[in-house]
């Protein structure tokens, strides 16, 4: 049975992993609104929506194309047999806005925003313990 407990923490590569991580933190916070990280965020975008073109293609859907918008916007245009891209989509808005309309909660779309950003948030907490653990 594998051991996650976090023994013995904060060895020398624990410590430059955890310095690493926050100078990468606060570098992309001061830095979020300038015209330095674009090119990073237009990749992000990209790779977001070619995951939605291969989540498409795995569903035996066929993908007409996918734009990346210089406002740091994406789509992905499919046909097929995914349900969610085909049927309920006819307006372009933000998925969570959209999630917002179809569940019964009385959340916005900038809540699931927030909530989906918790939940991400959550899992980088785990991968940094998960992290630590494998240093340690």
């Amino acid at each position: 049975m594998p051991n996650w407990e976090l023994k013995h923490c904060c060895k020398h590569e624990q410590i430059v992993f955890l310095a690493t991580l926050g100078v990468c933190a606060v570098v992309i916070l001061a830095l979020w609104r300038t015209v330095l990280l674009l090119p990073f965020k237009l990749v992000t975008v990209f790779i977001h929506e070619a995951s939605h073109a291969i989540a498409c293609k795995l569903t035996c859907g066929h993908v007409e194309g996918i734009q990346v918008h210089a406002n740091e916007g994406g789509t992905t245009q499919t046909r097929g047999d995914i349900y969610d891209d085909l049927i309920s989509r006819r307006v372009n808005s933000s998925d969570a806005e959209k999630f917002a309309e179809v569940c019964p909660c009385p959340c916005t779309g900038v809540g699931w925003g927030v909530i989906w950003g918790l939940i991400s948030f959550l899992f980088l907490c785990g991968a940094t313990y998960l992290s630590l653990v494998i240093l340690s």
